[in-house]
């Protein structure tokens, strides 16, 4: 429950919760459903030092790759 109390406390200030390391696993999981739109919020983001440049690039990368691969997959047997 510390999770959503720091979520609601963070639509109310404005400012974005603390989620630690799964940060960047939700990022490679909506950059995976989305993409470009999910990398440039989280690269600003990492602009502004509140995510780690490095740990973003990553996070994207296996995000893209993953769902490349994906449509890929679906692509050639179907």
């Amino acid at each position: 429950m510390a999770i959503l109390d720091q979520i609601r406390i963070a639509l109310l200030t404005g400012t974005p919760p603390d989620l630690g390391h799964w940060s960047y696993l939700i990022i490679a999981i909506l950059v995976f459903i989305e993409g470009p739109a999910v990398t440039l919020v989280a690269a600003a983001m990492a602009a502004t030092g509140i995510l780690r440049v490095d740990l973003v690039f990553v996070a994207a990368a296996i995000g893209n790759f993953l769902a490349d691969s994906t449509w890929y997959g679906i692509g050639y047997m179907g």
